[in-house]
């Protein structure tokens, strides 16, 4: 591996970009087969203005440690689905000689993990064997193909929302922030400390407590998307909450192909959660986020009155009036006005 990288300013647009960020590129230099470390030269190219910043993001930078959650035969079959999927993969024979033309095989890898993967892809559903031995894509795995998530994790997503479904507790809170987090890409990916230890073990235990099984690791991942719908502060996590709700549009694209795939007939169900996490809302407040053009501040107040729609508002509009809240009967009339 080259023992240099270089690195071109440390803003995307006008936001700073995350000083975990900036060491996952300075770890694109300095790598080796051969043991758990390595040293390298970066180069950070930056406006004279953005030196001490820059620098200061250096040297707080904590020291951390990466690893894949998948194994070998795992991430092949990550890396073979999408040329399954577009027809350059169709039997085993040209999957050994994908394998032999790859990265991996490069590495040293034994040539016969491609079986193993393809073992993995018909054990999660992604492919299947027709009866001339041709491959055939599955539309779960025509899913985890072209949004690039691992079969494994589309696998997880269809079990854990269809054991929401089963039990009918999908507008939990918890529930919800379980079957996102609880899959084999995120475990072990981050680790509880200091002031958030307490929000992770009660995200844990009142998961446990209502019968769902944490994957190992996935408890930290689970508590941001807890805070994501409405759930306590995850402090200094606030910023991979922010990049997984970024996520989700391509997560609600896969549960929408599942949706039709599996016959779930959720779709209101989908999009109620899509509102859930782009505004941040509990379950029991969103459906006040159907009217359009409402503003979170009314949602929530018309809620605490125990307003629920807006036919209940043209009804009980003496609620607000009755409340005292001026700000809140302002913002309440401005919307009226808004929408009559």
């Amino acid at each position: 591996m080259a023992d240099r990288v270089v690195i071109v300013d440390i803003r995307r647009g006008p936001c700073l970009v995350d000083k975990v960020d900036l060491a996952q590129m300075s770890g694109r230099a300095g790598r080796s087969h051969n043991g758990s470390g390595a040293s390298a030269f970066v180069d950070i190219v930056v406006p004279e203005n953005d030196e001490g910043t820059a620098e200061n993001m250096l040297e707080t930078m904590d020291s951390f440690s990466i690893a894949s959650t998948f194994d070998v035969a795992e991430r092949i079959a990550f890396h073979i689905l999408p040329d399954i999927s577009r027809g350059f993969v169709f039997d085993k024979p040209s999957a050994q000689d994908w394998m032999d033309k790859s990265f991996f095989c490069f590495m040293g890898r034994n040539k016969d993990d491609v079986f193993n993967a393809l073992e993995i892809l018909e054990r999660e559903e992604a492919i299947r064997y027709s009866k001339d031995g041709h491959i055939l894509v599955t539309l779960q795995g025509n899913i985890a193909a072209s949004l690039y998530f691992h079969p494994c994790d589309i696998m997880a997503w269809r079990l854990n929302f269809e054991e929401l479904f089963d039990r009918g507790i999908e507008d939990t809170d918890v529930g919800v922030a379980w079957a996102l987090s609880s899959i084999p890409s995120q475990m072990g990916r981050a680790t509880a400390s200091g002031d958030i230890r307490e929000c992770v073990a009660e995200f844990r235990n009142i998961a446990s407590g209502s019968g769902l099984k944490v994957l190992d690791g996935t408890d930290v991942i689970g508590s941001c998307w807890w805070w994501i719908i409405g759930g306590p502060s995850v402090r200094w996590l606030k910023s991979e909450a922010y990049s997984l709700r970024k996520d989700f549009g391509r997560i609600r694209v896969a549960l929408e192909g599942l949706n039709g795939a599996c016959s779930w007939d959720k779709k209101e169900f989908i999009d109620r959660l899509g509102v859930r996490i782009s505004k941040r809302v509990p379950s029991e407040i969103a459906p006040l986020f159907e009217i359009e053009g409402i503003s979170k501040e009314v949602a929530f107040g018309l809620y605490n009155l125990g307003i629920g729609s807006l036919e209940e508002l043209e009804e009980k509009m003496w609620r607000v009036d009755d409340s005292g809240d001026e700000r809140l009967i302002r913002a309440v009339k401005k919307f009226i006005g808004s929408v009559s």
